[in-house]
């Protein structure tokens, strides 16, 4: 079988991804020559393996937001991000699809946001403190002992010994390679490579803001902040030159403010080479 055509489309939270490939989603009906990633929630695709743990992982991300965790945070999205490599195989193997689109993917996510959490200066998490209140706030406690069980089984695997309430050191250091460095130990650590073409959906930070603030069940995730979602704006721009530059990748930019959903959604196909709107059966959406 030929290695599909993997698309991610990326950008600041708010800015309309989840919505657009939801559109192409229902366009195209179920999983076929065209398949879609969720990261980092991937139970979010009812076909997607690995569906409870990231459910768990999911709940101690959230309740990291609630009692204010930020290094907590840090490391779930870490490890939320550590399950897109078998994720993204699972639906190659089982759908032998032609087409790969994700929502964000775990390499680029990585690049953009890891600038901001190195300039934060992590500390390992106090555990006294924080594994009581997980606890008491989680809705399912198991989901603790499932997120800590699969960071344990990860290390033995890469051949690691970083401990659970330790991650945030173990990723500082990390991120003091340079960039080829930290892209090949990240797509190590999840099991993945970056994607042959990126999308960047480009919407400014107060109109995502705005969106959020609409949202349904929206929740208070640490970073939606403008100031915090403008830096992170800039750094997913560093981040995509960086992989032009390192990476065999195309590169593409959407400027979504003002567009309905199917605009982007059009905009998105619109930007893919012909060959894979061709093989995925893009050319009528």
């Amino acid at each position: 079988m030929s290695e599909p055509h993997r698309i991610a489309l990326v950008g600041i939270d708010g800015s309309g991804k989840t919505t657009t490939i939801a559109h192409l989603r229902r366009q195209l009906g179920a999983e076929g020559d065209v398949v879609t990633v969720h990261s980092p929630s991937f139970h979010e695709n009812p076909n997607a393996p690995l569906q409870q743990l990231s459910r768990q992982m999911r709940e101690v991300s959230l309740v990291a937001d609630e009692i204010g965790a930020f290094g907590l945070k840090v490391t779930m999205l870490y490890l939320q991000m550590t399950l897109y490599g078998a994720v993204e195989r699972g639906m190659i193997e089982a759908f032998r699809p032609r087409c790969v689109v994700s929502d964000r993917h775990a390499l680029v996510d990585t690049l953009a946001y890891g600038t901001i959490y190195k300039s934060l200066a992590p500390e390992p998490l106090d555990r006294e403190i924080l594994e009581p209140l997980l606890l008491g706030h989680l809705p399912s406690p198991e989901a603790l002992e499932a997120t800590i069980a699969w960071q344990q089984r990860l290390e033995r695997h890469l051949g690691g010994e970083a401990d659970f309430w330790d991650l945030a050191l173990d990723l500082d250091r990390a991120f003091d390679a340079g960039p080829a460095e930290i892209l090949a130990e990240f797509g190590r650590r999840y099991a993945t490579s970056p994607p042959d073409t990126i999308v960047l959906l480009d919407v400014e930070p107060v109109e995502t803001m705005r969106r959020a603030a609409v949202r349904e069940a929206a929740s208070s995730e640490l970073h939606e902040d403008p100031a915090i979602l403008e830096a992170l704006r800039g750094m997913y721009e560093h981040a995509l030159d960086l992989l032009a530059e390192h990476c065999d990748v195309s590169v593409y930019r959407i400027c979504g403010d003002g567009l309905s959903p199917e605009e982007t959604m059009e905009a998105l196909v619109g930007l893919l080479p012909e060959e894979v709107r061709a093989l995925a059966d893009l050319q009528s959406v």
